[in-house]
């Protein structure tokens, strides 16, 4: 079959939402950037159709190549301010795996960060597992203390499953992490905070959704190549450093403020009921 242009869409709202009430219909509303208007112009010219935020033309070979299309991958990119670069120039992307449970590492010590036990927009990691290796199944991958972890899969993602591996405190042969987590090693442990800090950014956050694959948006998932080709802002060295002693220092004061909270609650818990 030759190859040949399609007309490609987005519209969020479509003159009515999943209640019943009416809303702006992207579709057709009179507007030049409407979907119905934009694919006259298309019509027009398939060839030299010039993209609107929701609207452009692929070729039927780029959407073969993709495998299961994921529309928004082509109609949006931020605009930063600093200039970028892929995140290779500060960090490596990390995939080397191990199986804990074979005959040589059934008997090892292992610590394992598992995506259930992660709670979303982490400040830290705290609910890790110390293990032998017969206890765990599957080829994981292998962490570092210092390492960024960053949920691949679309929801999570989302909900912030992005945080810094922390120092053990029990002597393990490994840190091992879920391979549902796209592992990025700094160059400088310096930048661990800034890269997480970055990554955690609602701008960073949508970018990467923007760019996952898969058949329905809760399988959605950002490969590790697609994630490594991603602009991504670098500060210089200096920028970089402080940047991430500020985010470190606000994490540790979120964390502070969260867990005071915890314990007043528990305390009005307690009060109340001795009153009962």
């Amino acid at each position: 079959m030759n190859d040949y242009p399609i007309f490609m869409a987005i519209a969020k709202h479509i003159g009515i939402d999943a209640t019943g009430r009416e809303e702006e219909n992207e579709l057709m509303n009179g507007k030049e950037s409407s979907v119905l208007n934009q694919f006259k112009i298309y019509e027009k010219s398939p060839q030299t159709y010039k993209r609107t935020s929701n609207c452009y033309r692929i070729l039927l070979s780029d959407i073969k190549k993709e495998g299961p299309l994921n529309a928004t991958r082509y109609t949006w990119k931020p605009k930063f301010k600093n200039p970028t670069d892929t995140i290779k120039s500060i960090a490596d992307i990390i995939d080397i795996k191990e199986k804990p449970s074979s005959s040589k590492n059934e008997y090892e010590h292992y610590a394992l960060i598992r995506m259930d036990e992660l709670p979303n927009n982490p400040v830290t990691i705290d609910n890790i597992i110390y293990c032998m290796g017969n206890e765990i199944e599957g080829n994981l991958k292998i962490v570092k203390s210092g390492d960024v972890i960053l949920a691949r899969l679309g929801p999570s993602m989302m909900n912030r499953k992005i945080v810094v591996v922390p120092k053990m405190n029990r002597k393990v042969k490994h840190i091992l992490a879920s391979p549902e987590f796209i592992i990025i090693r700094p160059h400088h442990p310096e930048d661990s905070f800034y890269i997480a800090g970055i990554l955690r950014t609602d701008l960073m956050l949508r970018y990467m959704y923007s760019k996952t694959r898969g058949g329905t948006p809760s399988r959605y998932r950002l490969s590790e190549d697609d994630f490594s080709t991603l602009g991504f802002p670098i500060a210089d060295k200096k920028i970089r450093a402080k940047k991430s002693k500020e985010f470190e220092k606000a994490l540790i004061k979120y964390d502070s403020a969260i867990k005071k909270a915890e314990k007043e609650l528990i305390e009005s818990h307690k009060n109340i009921q001795d009153d009962l």
